[in-house]
Parts: C-alpha cells; sequence; structure tokens
C-alpha cells in the first residue's frame, strides 16, 4: 500500500508563508498552548487569506472543504492514531518546524469507534490491540505537499532537540484526493 506520495503544488511557497501568517495573525495558537495537535479553521476565513490554496488544486478538480492545523508542542506529544475524516487522504504541508520530523505508518493497529461527534457525524477511535502487533510500513519527512492515507495508523516523530513548536497545515477537499496515490 501506497501511504503518502509528495505531489507538485503551485504556489507553494505562497500558501507555506500566508498561513504561518495567519497562525500568528489571527490565532494564538502558539502562544496559548492547548492540549490537543488538530485545530479546525474556519474554512472561508482562511481561504479569503490564503486564496492561493484554492486556486492551486484546480488542475486536480479539487477544492478545499476543511482546513486544519496540526500542532505539535512536545516531541513524544503524538500516539499512533488514525484520523476522524470523510476520506481516506488528505493533503499537507509543512509550515514551521518540520525539518527532520517523520510522519510514520503502521500495519496491524486494530480500532474500535468509540465516540461519534453529533455535529458533524464523525467518530473517535482507540486502539484495541498490542503495541506488539503494530508493524511498521514507512514514514515520510514532510518536506513538500504530501497526500497522507490519514485512516491507515500513523504518528508524528521527532528528535527531542527539534525546535518547537511543530506546524502542518491539513486540507480536506469535496473529493477524497487518494486517487494521487495511484
Amino acid at each position: 500500500m501506497q501511504y503518502f506520495k509528495e505531489i507538485d503544488v503551485e504556489n507553494f511557497d505562497t500558501i507555506v508563508t500566508k498561513t504561518l501568517n495567519y497562525v500568528y495573525e489571527k490565532t494564538d495558537l502558539t502562544t496559548n498552548i492547548p492540549s490537543v495537535e488538530w485545530h479546525e479553521i474556519p474554512l472561508q476565513d482562511f481561504l479569503d487569506n490564503v486564496p492561493e490554496l484554492k486556486t492551486s488544486f484546480k488542475k486536480f478538480n479539487l477544492v478545499p472543504n476543511l482546513i486544519g492545523l496540526v500542532i505539535i508542542y512536545q516531541p513524544n506529544q503524538n500516539k499512533i492514531h488514525r484520523d476522524s475524516y470523510w476520506h481516506s487522504a488528505r493533503i499537507n504541508f509543512p509550515i514551521l518546524n518540520c525539518e527532520r520530523t517523520f510522519t510514520e505508518f503502521y500495519s496491524g493497529v486494530k480500532f474500535e469507534k468509540t465516540f461519534v461527534i453529533p455535529y458533524n457525524g464523525l467518530s473517535t477511535f482507540k486502539i484495541i490491540n498490542s503495541e506488539q502487533d503494530f508493524v511498521f510500513e514507512d514514514r515520510v519527512e514532510l518536506k513538500k505537499a504530501t497526500v497522507m492515507r490519514v485512516h491507515e495508523a500513523h504518528k508524528v516523530v521527532m528528535p527531542d532537540s527539534n525546535p518547537l513548536p511543530r506546524i502542518s497545515l491539513s486540507v480536506g477537499f469535496n473529493i477524497d484526493p487518494v486517487f494521487l496515490l495511484d
């Protein structure tokens, strides 16, 4: 199985720069440190500030419909998980301090649905088997726009000495971008 694929995206540098500006100017996520990594961002507000994100995916017939920031504040904060999301893939961008950090993918991880979120119908999951069953499959250093299978077991791994916070942008679309992995 192909877990990820780097892709070329028009206006990549502009998207990264404007996203970082958005984080600093429109949120308090780097000063008011929350206990979670995932931060959903208001779609239209983000697209108004980073309009290149919308136009850069026209060649793929993809329209952004979900914007999330994944912000890791401590090296061992992120654990193996699968994302609650309608589609099996999203496209992630490195925004800040992603160098020498990796998203690792695993097989053999069994999940059980624990809760359905009432306002959007998405489910949360917990791992129900032992780490001894997990098999490391692959990893990617987030250096450019990357399609990732978010329903597969994964986690972010970073060295203790890495600058913090580590920020990535995760974009969902009107259709599943998993077709870009083929």
